[in-house]
C-alpha cells in the first residue's frame, strides 16, 4: 500500500490533470507493492504537474532514474546516468526542488554522503546499511511512532513532530561470509 498523506499541492485549475495522488494512481493500473513499480514512466509528467512543477526533459529523466533504482542513489550516480550534457549544478538544483516539494526524499547516511530516492508511490520505510560494503536495503516497517509521541511529550520547545529518520547499520550476509572465510 502506498502513502499519500504527504504535503502535495492540488491543481484545481487544470481538469486534465489528476487532483491528487489517489486520482493519479487510479488513472493507471497500479499494484500495491512497496516498490517504485507503483509509478510508471508515463505518469511522471502528470506527477510533476500535480506538484505544480515545470515539466522538462531533464526533470523527467532525473525522476526516471530514481524510478528505476531500488535503493537510494547519490547525485553523482544520477549524473552518470544522463546521456545528454546536464551539469551537476542543474541536477542538484532539480533534486532540491523535488525534495522541497516532497516528491523526492533526501537521506543523509552517516557513513557516506547524501543519497536520494523517490518519495511517492511507496510506504514510509527505513534502511539498513552494511558498514563494510555500503549495501543499502529498505526496511518496510516502522514502529517508532510511540517513541516519536514520547519525544514530543517530553519536549519543552516543540509543539509537533512532523517526521523522523532512522538508519540501521550492520554487516550484510556477503560481507559476513567473506570475513568468516578470511578468519578460517
Amino acid at each position: 500500500m502506498r502513502t499519500t498523506t504527504m504535503n502535495h499541492p492540488n491543481n484545481p485549475n487544470n481538469s486534465a490533470n489528476p487532483n491528487n495522488l489517489d486520482d493519479l494512481f487510479n488513472q493507471n493500473t497500479i499494484n500495491n507493492s512497496p516498490e517504485n513499480e507503483n509509478i510508471s514512466p508515463d505518469m511522471l509528467p502528470n506527477l510533476l504537474k500535480l506538484y505544480e512543477l515545470k515539466v522538462t526533459s531533464g526533470r523527467l529523466k532525473l525522476l526516471d532514474v530514481l524510478l528505476q533504482e531500488k535503493s537510494p542513489v547519490s547525485s553523482e550516480f544520477i549524473e552518470n546516468k544522463f546521456d545528454e550534457n546536464l551539469d551537476r549544478a542543474s541536477i542538484y538544483r532539480a533534486l532540491q526542488v523535488f525534495v522541497k516539494a516532497g516528491l523526492v526524499q533526501r537521506i543523509d547516511f552517516s557513513y557516506d554522503h547524501v543519497k536520494y530516492e523517490l518519495a511517492v508511490g511507496r510506504e514510509h520505510h527505513h534502511h539498513i546499511v552494511c558498514v563494510s560494503c555500503n549495501l543499502i536495503e529498505d526496511v518496510e516497517m516502522c514502529n517508532i511512532y510511540s517513541l516519536q509521541n514520547s519525544a514530543r511529550k517530553v519536549s519543552r520547545r516543540f509543539h509537533k513532530i512532523m517526521g523522523h529518520s532512522l538508519e540501521f547499520s550492520g554487516i550484510c550476509r556477503n560481507c559476513s561470509l567473506r570475513k568468516d572465510l578470511l578468519t578460517k
